[in-house]
């Protein structure tokens, strides 16, 4: 079972809109890591997926980093 090592949680509320967005440092279970992201509307079904899907370390570290720094910036 993948392990998720670390975690951001944001979100957003203005404008008549409520919108959450996470991000997850994860490790697979072959030793490979993952960002996997979630969002979408606050109490809703959020979409999920993958910035980078079994990558090295440095990657995955780099591609946590950079969604973060994007979703700040908005």
């Amino acid at each position: 079972m993948p392990t998720i090592t670390r975690q951001v949680d944001l979100h957003y509320i203005g404008g008549g809109s409520d919108k959450v967005y996470h991000v997850a440092l994860v490790i697979e279970d072959d030793g490979f890591y993952s960002t996997a992201f979630a969002y979408g509307r606050r109490y809703s079904t959020l979409s999920q997926g993958y910035k980078e899907r079994r990558v090295s370390a440095l990657t995955a570290e780099r591609a946590f980093t950079k969604t973060i720094s994007e979703k700040r910036g908005k």
